[in-house]
């Protein structure tokens, strides 16, 4: 040990006990902090994995979907699916056009005690929107009819369309 080494370490046994006490708290407060610090870099990092991860099993999702739905066979049930739609909606047309009316009338007034009572069956990421009443394919034994994104009057059964 070194003349100055002995002489810091005498002063370290001559402080008084109160004052290293504090030291070692304010070294533990320090400690605290950075496991803190760590902890939170650490979660920060865990969110971006995860982030990163659901991203990815998205974008392959995507891509099997594509993949699926560019078949040969697909497209050609798509396209029967849709023609059967559209003819079932023109059917139907005569006997559900005064649901369509309402319909209409009640979002040019803005009456949303009758839009609420209307179907949920709102699928306008598919460009339809189901104007009969809240319970039709029940009470009514009806599936879900309105027109599609160009104005023709389209039916459909199930829940949603499938996006194609």
């Amino acid at each position: 040990m070194t003349a100055g080494d002995q002489e810091a370490a005498q002063q370290v046994v001559s402080v008084d006990p109160r004052q290293r006490m504090g030291d070692c708290q304010g070294m533990a407060v320090n400690a605290r902090m950075k496991v803190h610090a760590v902890l939170a870099e650490e979660q920060r990092v865990q969110e971006v994995v995860r982030r990163h991860v659901r991203t990815r099993a998205f974008a392959e999702a995507e891509d099997v979907i594509s993949f699926v739905l560019s078949d040969p066979g697909v497209q050609e049930a798509r396209a029967q699916v849709e023609a059967a739609e559209a003819e079932f909606g023109m059917e139907l047309c005569a006997r559900l056009q005064p649901f369509q009316d309402r319909y209409d009338q009640a979002v040019r007034d803005g009456d949303a005690a009758r839009l609420t009572g209307i179907c949920p069956g709102k699928h306008g990421r598919w460009g339809r929107i189901c104007v009969l009443d809240d319970g039709h394919e029940t009470l009514m034994e009806e599936p879900h009819w309105g027109r599609n994104s160009e104005g023709r009057p389209i039916a459909w059964v199930g829940r949603a369309p499938h996006d194609w």
